[in-house]
Formats: structure tokens, sequence, C-alpha cells
């Protein structure tokens, strides 16, 4: 983690609720982050705080708080074109920022 909080992760699996994701980071249960990642059928990225539900080092579960409509659009076009269904590939790399 840089001294302003951000870390990098990498997507394991996104739905419309929430994702999993694999990071050296270790988050506590109940912690709220901010995500800022891309979708491949967005022009622009999805900002979107998170809470961690669960955690099993490196991947940890977490719950969105209130995605905007053209996030949810943007998630259902990605995996209506998606062979995997809500499985992100390599591409799914995303940034956050831990809140104190």
């Amino acid at each position: 983690m840089t001294e302003h909080g951000i870390f990098t992760g990498m997507s394991v699996d996104i739905s419309i609720g929430g994702i999993k994701i694999a990071s050296p980071e270790s988050f506590a249960i109940g912690q709220v982050v901010k995500l800022n990642f891309k979708l491949p059928t967005m022009a622009s990225a999805i900002e979107v705080g998170a809470c961690v539900l669960w955690k099993m080092e490196p991947l940890h579960g977490l719950q969105f708080d209130k995605l905007q409509s053209e996030d949810i659009l943007g998630l259902i076009q990605m995996f209506n074109e998606s062979d995997y269904g809500l499985v992100f590939d390599s591409a799914g790399s995303f940034y956050g920022t831990r809140v104190y």
C-alpha cells in the first residue's frame, strides 16, 4: 500500500452485488474501502464504496455500496458478452483506497 492508502489487486469474480479480489493487502472484515476499476464494456471507470464481508487471504469478498445505474448496465452488458458469466480475466485489475 502506498503512503496515500492506495492498494492494487486483481479481481477474481464480480457480480452486481460485489467483487472477490486477490490482494497482498490484508483487510479486516467490516472494513470499508473505495474501489476504482474499469470494465471492458465501459468507457469510464467505476468508482464505488465496498465493505469487506469475508476473507481467506489473499482473497477478500467485498459488497458494493450504491452502484450507479450506468455501472449496473455496464456489468450486465459484460456478463452478456462473456463466455464465463461472472468471471473476470486478467484485464480486470483495479485500484482502491482504504477508508479509515
